[in-house]
């Protein structure tokens, strides 16, 4: 069976069977809540607002980039990117990001 790919190379997740779906998100909510997951502390999925007014804002989302099994434990392992944008008066800045040249 051949894998879906996104523009960007990512797996969309609603190209994955029902279990599959759900394993892999349960694995990133699961690293998500944990302790300390690096030197930002833990991480919060979807959009914040930094302002009162709304205009400054930021997210954070993933993309699964790929899946399969541990060849000693059998367990699941996905390779996932995280990343962040931030808005405010400028336009958008996504953080992990290669920078672009105008």
């Amino acid at each position: 069976m051949q894998t879906q790919r996104g523009s960007y190379g990512e797996i969309p997740t609603h190209s994955l069977d029902a279990e599959t779906r759900e394993r892999v998100a349960a694995l990133v909510a699961d690293a998500a809540g944990a302790a300390k997951v690096d030197e930002h502390g833990t991480w919060e999925f979807g959009i914040t607002r930094l302002n009162r007014r709304g205009t400054r804002w930021a997210a954070l989302n993933w993309d699964l980039y790929g899946h399969g099994r541990d060849a000693h434990t059998g367990a699941l392992l996905a390779v996932v990117q995280v990343r962040q944008v931030v808005s405010g008066r400028r336009a958008p800045f996504w953080r992990f990001a290669a920078p672009t040249i105008d």
